[in-house]
């Protein structure tokens, strides 16, 4: 039998597929891929149209967790970030690792991705994928909680992310008040180094946009020492109000009894976790 949301994740597909048929909704290229090897090199990719029939490939297992990988603006998952996160968690080795693939739709500039996805099966799809468990939505992870790392500062959003967003959400802060927010709305908020710019490692003098970037990116290559390190204690964490309580920022952060905020240390160079 399939996982619930494996089978929910099929049945939306199916749903697409349709809108396609009857309005001629444009899939951008777009596509479906399964890591059923290693490394991210070794990969079978479904078009919108052949989607449903990803299990049937070799090396999917019904028993693991499956992730669903969505990538952010301007990326794939072919790019240095999204390597990163899929690469963990293939290293982890507990989970099927799915990607959507939508660099077509996310190219350009952040008004031509939204006039491009408004009323095409890319919305569709990403819609479901927002609602559901299990998916690593470019850098958030939603499984029955929702992880930001270091949720960027998009304009003036409103909605900006927050513990009503999920039953819990944890927040990994790199780089407050460059890149990322300088809201701290999370169940749990983390502040790897102060939570700010520069974070050990990162150039003095930043000149490329990814030197730039460098303190923001950190929250991604943190977060994914955690996955790959699967049930190693890392990244241990003080609350900022109960110096007693301790617990792991990362893949293994506890979901219950732990609110409030809390600081910690990292190493200059991988592997970054102190412990």
């Amino acid at each position: 039998m399939y996982p619930a949301e494996f089978f929910s994740f099929i049945t939306y597909i199916l749903l697409a597929k349709s809108f396609l048929l009857v309005s001629g909704g444009n899939t951008y290229g777009s596509s479906i891929k399964f890591y059923n090897g290693a490394t991210i090199n070794t990969h079978t990719s479904h078009d919108l149209t052949t989607a449903e029939n990803v299990a049937d490939d070799a090396g999917f297992n019904l028993t693991r967790t499956t992730m669903i990988f969505v990538h952010g603006y301007n990326e794939s998952p072919d790019t240095a970030t999204s390597a990163t996160l899929i690469n963990a968690y293939l290293t982890n080795g507990q989970y099927n690792i799915l990607a959507f693939d939508w660099r077509n739709g996310a190219a350009g500039t952040l008004i031509d991705v939204a006039n491009r996805i408004d009323g095409s099966v890319i919305l569709l799809v990403l819609i479901w994928l927002e609602k559901s468990e299990n998916i690593l939505l470019g850098g958030l992870d939603k499984r029955n909680l929702l992880t930001g790392l270091d949720p960027a500062i998009i304009y003036t959003d409103p909605d900006i992310l927050n513990y009503n967003h999920a039953r819990f959400v944890d927040i990994i802060h790199t780089d407050i008040g460059g890149l990322g927010i300088i809201q701290n709305t999370g169940t749990v908020d983390f502040f790897p180094n102060g939570g700010v710019a520069r974070q050990p490692g990162c150039p003095i003098f930043p000149i490329t946009v990814g030197q730039i970037a460098c303190s923001h990116m950190r929250s991604i290559y943190y977060w994914a020492e955690s996955v790959a390190r699967g049930n190693q204690t890392t990244f241990l964490s003080v609350n900022r109000a109960n110096p007693n309580i301790i617990i792991q920022m990362g893949n293994n952060c506890p979901t219950s009894y732990v609110q409030g905020y809390y600081d910690l240390t990292t190493n200059h160079s991988p592997p970054f976790s102190m412990t």
